[in-house]
């Protein structure tokens, strides 16, 4: 599945970097991230790994871009 709704990075990247997890993640990954923004499956898979929900992150803009996913796929 793809999506053409981007979420901002920052969120993701404050949460890795205040936990210390950013070195985990590559800078040309993370430069993509600041540049274009992330995708909400991208989001998921991400957030996931690191043990959050990406809601914890992003807040309602996950889900906000969750339903314009849809509508723009669906």
């Amino acid at each position: 599945m793809s999506s053409d709704v981007r979420l901002d990075a920052a969120p993701l990247i404050n949460f890795l970097e205040r936990s210390e997890q950013l070195q985990y993640v590559d800078r040309k990954t993370t430069a993509r991230w600041q540049r274009v923004g992330l995708s909400v499956y991208t989001a998921d898979k991400w957030c996931m790994s690191f043990g959050v929900h990406p809601v914890e992150i992003f807040g309602h803009n996950f889900y906000k871009g969750c339903f314009e996913s849809e509508m723009v796929n669906g």
